[in-house]
């Protein structure tokens, strides 16, 4: 261009040239290297205040290359966050670039300085230098890095905005050594209308990671610690060192279709949950190896697990949905043991303990059973057998034949020790009262059981369990001896009998020693029954005795109340007699009742102009009622005076009657 021409239209029919400022009265006539503006009189004076920057611009089809050269900052900016890396923006259109089209129109112009502009300062921003979610981010983690150093050979981060493909939604690939995002242009279209800062997609990230190949390396080394964490204390648990390896089994499932189909946030998702909550959750505690009731709770089972297990892994089924909150387990040639959950477990971060998936994997439910069971005895030894001086057997395989037993798949062992607590509890702890010492209690008490245990007992004691187990009744008594038990003695041992389902019995001393020495028993509870009864009948001899005291107290307050109420009516009465006598205290007492006329003044008459006539005021009478009295002369004359009314004696309460004394000692 080298002549401006201003060209002034005066005809108002020819504004049309000037009606869209932005767009038709600025044209370039390239023949003449001519730059026409064209002005109306219609539009001079909004003309006159237009900035023709941008649509000089627009004429000289420059606005592609203007944004993009305002974009060069933020490119190079991008290029040193991404570690010099160099970042090409192509807008693609069968494959070729447009930007610099002669052809183009200059409404295709102002689109594609719109869409450069927004590639520049919304999507590069996002999607490359973000520190939490761009390519940067990405780039933090070493294992990424060092896949971007060996894959990305020539240092490029291409991205291509496709024409052709308006609605193709974003992708990031790897191509020829160079990393490439490509979107559709009618993403970018949409946000450069709404002119909106920012890109809605936060997860690139992940798919730089997945782009690489290095999304699984990342997140395992950024989960690092917790899921040490979690192997160290299986490792403890195990009492193993650290050449007993807890992993993640990777290719196993990573290039699966059911996982390579996964969007990269939902890969990433899966990769996280295994190396820290799931983990956790399936190695740890109760449920897992570590927890007081783990899988470690006795040294045998482990040592059993340790002589098959070598290692253990985790692993993904890629081809199914939920398999199962609890994982599954195989176990290869190599002693690894693989713990396995379904793709949509462990995306949802859905995970139980390996407890009793591998108790039943490696059918550890017999050693188990015998190691707590040898727990308790072991307990009961030193609890029961040293503080009572004899054997006591408790029939365990009796215990583990029953099908209540059998189908408790989780809680066997806590049965075990409630039965071994059972046990101590009815053999040497005192239950506190007569009908639930214990035996230990019992015996060294009374010398009759002591005599008779050490005679009749000489093997010891044997206790059973059984369901639904309803007990003896012992003794002359209702209920001052437990009846949980059945006891007898058979060869020379003393068989206790009580439920499997009790969770407290309190002691069977007291039944046993009325199968032992049942006179001294008999005698002992005989006493008991007597004291309580003696008890029980002071206890209802004073419960009358206070009964006829609050009656006799009732009685003397109705009584007192009913001459109170009669002195007051007394003294109503008289208050009333002497106010109904009383004189009026408004009319004095000579006029008896009588207020004078203020006309005739008492007379009767009225004297006017010498004439004499009788006073219309009093009708003659010379006088007027009282007011107050209305002529009675009494206060309360015309006023009515309420007359108190006699009041209604109280009945005394009724006197208690007692029935014949009870027999306590017959209840009893």
């Amino acid at each position: 261009v080298n002549t401006i021409r201003f060209d002034f239209i005066p005809d108002s029919d020819t504004k049309g040239h000037c009606q869209d400022i932005s767009k038709r009265n600025i044209k370039e006539d390239k023949p003449n290297k001519t730059l026409i503006v064209w002005w109306s009189r219609d539009a001079l004076t909004p003309q006159l205040s237009t900035d023709y920057k941008d649509q000089i611009y627009a004429a000289m089809r420059l606005l592609v290359l203007v944004a993009q050269y305002d974009g060069e900052e933020s490119r190079k900016h991008s290029e040193k966050a991404c570690g010099g890396c160099t970042v090409e923006v192509l807008l693609m259109e069968e494959n070729k670039s447009f930007m610099y089209s002669d052809n183009l129109e200059a409404r295709n112009q102002e689109e594609g300085g719109l869409i450069i502009r927004t590639v520049y300062e919304s999507l590069i921003p996002t999607a490359l230098t973000d520190s939490d979610v761009g390519l940067c981010a990405m780039l933090k983690s070493p294992p990424a890095a060092e896949a971007y150093k060996k894959l990305v050979t020539n240092n490029k981060v291409r991205i291509l905005v496709e024409r052709d493909n308006k609605e193709k939604p974003s992708e990031v690939c790897l191509v020829d050594g160079s990393l490439e995002l490509h979107v559709g242009l009618g993403i970018v279209e949409r946000l450069a209308a709404g002119n909106k800062k920012g890109w809605p997609e936060r997860d690139w990230r992940e798919r730089w990671a997945v782009a690489l190949s290095a999304l699984e390396p990342m997140v395992s080394h950024e989960t690092d610690k917790k899921f040490e964490a979690t192997a160290a204390s299986l490792r403890k648990a195990l009492k193993v060192n650290e050449d007993f390896r807890i992993y993640v089994d990777w290719p196993s499932f990573i290039n699966e279709g059911g996982y390579t189909t996964k969007h990269p946030t939902a890969r990433l998702h899966i990769a996280t949950n295994l190396r820290t909550s799931m983990a956790a959750e399936t190695l740890l505690g109760d449920a897992g190896f570590s927890g007081t009731r783990g899988l470690c709770e006795f040294d045998e089972v482990t040592k059993a697990i340790l002589a098959k297990v070598k290692s253990v892994c985790f692993s993904v089924k890629s081809d199914a949905g939920s398999v199962s909150p609890s994982p599954t387990a195989t176990l290869r040639d190599d002693g690894t043991l693989v713990l396995t959950y379904g793709i949509a477990d462990a995306e949802k971060n859905k995970a139980n303990g390996c407890h009793w998936v591998i108790e039943d994997f490696f059918q550890l439910r017999p050693l188990t059973e015998n190691e707590a069971i040898a727990r308790a005895n072991n307990k009961i030894h030193n609890s029961v057998e040293t503080m009572l001086g004899c054997k006591v057997e408790v029939q365990w395989q009796g215990v583990v034949n029953l099908g209540k037993f059998k189908t408790n798949r989780k809680e066997y062992v806590q049965v075990i020790d409630r039965l071994r607590d059972l046990v101590i509890n009815m053999t040497v702890q005192d239950g506190g009262d007569f009908g639930t010492a214990s035996l230990q209690h019992c015996i060294g008490q009374h010398s009759g059981m002591k005599s008779a245990f050490s005679s009749q007992c000489s093997k010891g004691v044997v206790i059973a369990f059984q369901p639904g187990h309803g007990g003896t009744h012992y003794g002359a008594s209702r209920g001052l001896v437990s009846g949980a038990f059945s006891i007898s003695v058979v060869d020379n041992s003393l068989n206790i009998v009580t439920s499997y389902d009790y969770k407290q019995t309190g002691g069977c001393g007291r039944a046993a020693q009325f199968v032992l020495a049942p006179t001294e028993a008999m005698k002992l509870e005989d006493d008991l029954r007597r004291r309580i009864a003696a008890n029980m009948r002071q206890r209802e001899e004073d419960d009358r005795k206070s009964k006829m005291r609050s009656w006799e107290s009732d009685c003397e307050r109705t009584k007192r109340d009913n001459e109170r109420a009669q002195s007051d009516y007394k003294t109503a009465m008289e208050r009333y007699n002497r106010d109904k006598q009383m004189s009026c205290t408004y009319c004095p007492v000579s006029t008896k009742g009588k207020k004078r006329c203020g006309v005739c003044n008492w007379t009767g008459k009225v004297t006017n102009n010498n004439k004499t006539s009788v006073c219309n005021s009093c009708k003659g009478v010379g006088h007027f009622p009282c007011d107050h009295c209305g002529g009675t002369k009494l206060e309360y004359g015309i006023r009515t005076l309420n007359m108190p009314t006699a009041p209604m004696p109280k009945s005394p309460p009724n006197q208690p009657v007692f029935p014949s004394m009870p027999d306590f000692y017959a209840q009893l």
